[in-house]
C-alpha cells in the first residue's frame, strides 16, 4: 500500500481502538469540508474527520495566507489529496510518434487540516468564507420514509423468520415486519443496511457479493452497508445505534488491519452508492464553487484540499 495511505489508516486504526468505528461516531457526517474552498471531504477522510466534531477544515498554510493562525494546543488531522495524471509511455512496445502511448499515474499528497474551532480567523475574512457554504441536506420527516423508499426501492418483501438480507438473484430486500424490532428505529436502520446491499445490483452501482462472512470480499461489501445505512438514518433524521461492543469493534478493526486497500476502496464504493441514492431521490448537494474573491486575500490561490 501506497505510505501516504498507509499512515491515515494507521491513524484511523489508533482513532477506533481508542473511540470505537468512526461511522457511529455523533459527529461522523458527510457535510464536513475545507473552508477555504467549499469543497467535501470524501472517501476515506470521511473517516479521519469523523472524531472531531467541527465541519470546516483548512491547512496551516490556508489559514495563515488569510491572516489567521492555529490556537495554542490544537492537534492536527491527516487527510488525503489525490489525482490522476496522464502521462507519455516512452518505453511501452510499439510506441511510434503517429501512436503514442499514454499511461495514468496516480498522485497523492497527505495534508494536516485544523478544525474550525482551533482555528483563529479576522472576522471579516471569516465571516465571507461562512456565506458562501456548501448546502446541506434537509433531513427528511421520518412519516415520509415508507413512501420514499417504495418510490426508491419497491415493495419490501415481509417475512416471519427473523432474517434481514438482500437477495440479488431476485433483487429483493426481505425484512420482518416491523413488530419484530425492539424500536420502529431499529426497523429503519436494518432496512438502510439492505437498501446499501440493494444498490449492489448490476443495473446500479454494479459491485460483487460474497456470501462467505470470512471473505474479505464481505467484511468490504458490509462496510460499504454501514456507511451506506448512516447516510439514510442521518437523512431522515433518525439516530444511528452506537454499537459499542467488543466484538462489532474487534472485527471492525482487525479488518481495518489486515485489509487497508480494501477500506479505501469500500469508502469509494459507499460514495458511489450514495450518490446513486442521491440521484433517485433528487437530492440536491452540489458545493457551491462559485467563491467570492476576498479582499487582500490569496485564498482562491491556494490548494484545494
Amino acid at each position: 500500500m501506497n505510505n501516504v495511505m498507509s499512515v491515515v489508516m494507521d491513524r484511523i486504526i489508533e482513532q477506533m481502538e481508542k473511540n470505537g468505528v468512526p461511522w457511529k461516531k455523533p459527529w461522523f457526517n458527510f457535510d464536513k469540508c475545507n473552508l477555504a474552498t467549499g469543497r467535501g471531504y470524501t472517501g476515506v477522510n470521511t473517516l479521519s474527520l469523523a472524531y472531531n466534531k467541527d465541519r470546516f477544515f483548512m491547512t496551516f498554510k490556508q489559514i495563515s495566507d488569510m491572516g489567521g493562525r492555529v490556537e495554542k494546543g490544537a492537534k492536527g488531522i491527516h487527510v488525503i489529496w489525490w489525482k490522476i495524471l496522464t502521462v507519455a509511455d516512452h518505453d511501452s512496445a510499439g510506441v511510434t510518434e503517429q501512436t503514442p502511448s499514454v499511461r495514468t499515474i496516480p498522485v497523492m499528497k497527505k495534508y494536516t487540516v485544523f478544525g474550525l474551532s482551533d482555528i483563529w480567523l479576522p472576522e471579516d475574512i471569516k465571516e465571507k468564507l461562512l456565506s458562501r457554504l456548501p448546502k446541506q441536506i434537509e433531513p427528511i420527516p421520518i412519516d415520509e420514509v415508507d413512501d420514499i423508499v417504495q418510490k426508491l426501492v419497491g415493495q419490501i418483501h415481509e417475512n416471519h423468520y427473523d432474517t434481514s438480507c438482500y437477495y440479488p438473484d431476485k433483487d429483493m430486500i426481505s425484512l420482518p415486519p416491523m413488530s419484530y424490532f425492539k424500536t420502529v428505529e431499529d426497523y429503519y436502520r436494518t432496512l438502510f443496511h439492505e437498501i446499501g446491499h440493494w444498490t449492489a445490483h448490476h443495473s446500479r452501482c454494479n459491485r460483487p457479493l460474497v456470501t462467505s462472512k470470512s471473505s474479505p470480499q464481505y467484511r468490504e461489501e458490509e462496510l460499504v452497508a454501514e456507511i451506506t445505512s448512516v447516510f439514510l438514518c442521518q437523512l431522515f433524521n433518525i439516530p444511528v445505534d452506537v454499537d459499542n461492543s467488543a466484538a462489532y469493534l474487534a472485527g471492525w478493526v482487525k479488518f481495518f488491519k489486515d485489509h487497508k486497500a480494501k477500506v479505501y476502496s469500500a469508502m469509494k464504493q459507499a460514495e458511489i452508492a450514495i450518490e446513486y441514492i442521491k440521484k433517485r431521490l433528487a437530492i440536491e448537494t452540489e458545493y457551491d464553487n462559485t467563491v467570492e474573491e476576498i479582499n487582500n486575500t490569496p485564498h482562491n490561490m491556494v490548494r484545494a484540499v
